[in-house]
């Protein structure tokens, strides 16, 4: 499958490349990926590649519990089958956090957006390639990446507004460790 376009699609080798390391890199993002791999290991020290802390449990509701609701007062069985999917998640979570996912847990909220935002932008592209490459009707996952790209964007400027100077000026956002 070549650097080819599709019915007006385009293609994952149209826009990017395999670099050094076997990452494909956006065609446009070349220069600031050779920037970085060559010592700007800086600009990660308040970027989405940065863990948070563990949650901690409160007085607040599980945020789970609340999602659901609103899914299941859509009053239909899809809103249900999501609610019941959402608590399936609040269990895996309870698992493996030992608390629920709670407003004011002591995490950055909208890092933790942008992180969770950034796996879903990924997984729709991947979603999108996987139909375009074995031909099948994409517009449903076209969708569903173009909206997560906005999506993205919207919570990038949040954090931009949250965050002190910028990668350009040396700052790379507020400390987190006061």
């Amino acid at each position: 499958m070549g650097g080819t376009m599709e019915s007006g699609k385009v293609l994952m080798c149209d826009v990017a490349k395999k670099a050094d390391d076997g990452e494909y890199i956006p065609l446009n993002m070349m220069g600031l990926h050779d920037k970085l791999m060559a010592g700007m290991r800086e600009v990660y020290t308040n970027t989405a590649a940065r863990p948070e802390p563990p949650p901690t449990n409160n007085e607040h509701p599980a945020i789970a519990d609340v999602v659901a609701a609103d899914f299941v007062a859509l009053g239909n069985l899809e809103g249900a089958a999501v609610a019941a999917d959402i608590m399936a998640r609040k269990a895996f979570g309870m698992a493996k956090y030992k608390t629920p996912l709670q407003p004011f847990n002591g995490r950055d909220v909208v890092m933790d957006l942008y992180q969770e935002l950034l796996d879903a932008t990924k997984y729709a592209r991947v979603l999108l390639y996987e139909n375009q490459y074995a031909a099948k009707d994409d517009s449903d996952a076209l969708d569903i990446y173009e909206q997560l790209k906005e999506i993205v964007l919207t919570v990038n400027k949040i954090r931009g507004k949250n965050a002190v100077g910028n990668c350009a000026g040396g700052q790379v956002g507020r400390d987190r460790t006061t």
